[in-house]
């Protein structure tokens, strides 16, 4: 069956420009698209809750803490690091924080783009592969960024939720990587997600070096390597090939091989700095 856009409701033809974001357009053999094939059978049920909800809890903690932190909080800086939720380098026995870094953000311009980014990117992908698929590509994207800072940038602090916005970015190349035969590619938007995505690395890098307080930016590289790695096993695939069924085993097995290896790293390695065993948040 033909969808004819007249025919759409003004919400129907939202929902179908999402699907249209994250399937191939390219034409059955039965003269349909595959946006239009698979939004015969698309359903808001269950609606696309995942990411406003985080996105809603990551705004709110914000501004309790720009309200009750002594420090101001202004366009680029702000980030709480005394809180519970923040990946602190001294406190890593409280395992929480390997998660919960994403709730704190470094500013105002911080977590509007985060809310930003992984709205506009996490939302079309949520109304196609459903919430829970979205809800653990992001989460072990988050996972991915802390354990990396851990070995490659040991010493620092790490907030925010890049981690996990950039394992959506991953997610979407995963699903072109999936469907690549069928895919009809779009050279604009392909450069303008690559011109967007180095600016917001660029910022990181040069916040971690400019910033005493000493951001980490690794979560950005390791949340795009998670998204591409979860993506692939986890997100639907229009046409399952063999060779799709074999790159499937390599990236889970691939992800579960580097966070054992994280994990092993931060049980062993001897040069990380002195634990805390203070009680938590002295310099609330």
């Amino acid at each position: 069956m033909r969808v004819v856009s007249k025919e759409l409701t003004n919400f129907q033809r939202l929902l179908r420009t999402a699907v249209s974001s994250v399937v191939p357009s390219k034409q059955l053999p039965t003269g349909e698209t595959y946006v239009d094939h698979y939004f015969q059978y698309y359903s808001c049920c269950p609606p696309p809750l995942f990411m406003i909800t985080v996105s809603i809890i990551e705004l709110v903690i914000f501004i309790v803490y720009a309200k009750i932190q002594k420090t101001e909080t202004s366009w680029t800086t702000g980030a709480p690091l005394y809180s519970p939720l923040t990946y602190n380098p001294f406190r890593r026995y409280e395992a929480w924080r390997f998660i919960s870094y994403m709730f704190i953000h470094d500013g105002i311009m911080h977590i509007l783009s985060n809310l930003i980014f992984q709205l506009i990117i996490g939302l079309p992908l949520e109304l196609f592969h459903k919430f829970w698929r979205v809800g653990i590509v992001y989460v072990l994207g988050v996972i991915a960024g802390s354990l990396a800072t851990s070995i490659f940038d040991n010493k620092t602090y790490l907030v925010g939720a890049s981690g996990g916005c950039y394992a959506l970015i991953g997610a979407h190349f995963a699903t072109i990587i999936m469907n690549w035969k069928n895919m009809t590619h779009d050279w604009m938007s392909g450069p303008l997600k690559f011109i967007f995505t180095s600016v917001d690395i660029g910022v990181a890098i040069w916040s971690r070096y400019n910033n005493p307080n000493r951001v980490a930016y690794a979560a950005h590289f390791a949340g795009l390597a998670a998204g591409v790695l979860i993506g692939v096993p986890v997100l639907r695939n229009i046409e399952v090939l063999r060779w799709e069924k074999i790159l499937f085993w390599v990236c889970l097995a691939l992800y579960l091989l580097l966070v054992l290896f994280s994990i092993c790293w931060n049980g062993f390695y001897p040069d990380f700095p002195p634990t805390d065993w203070r009680p938590c948040c002295p310099g609330a």
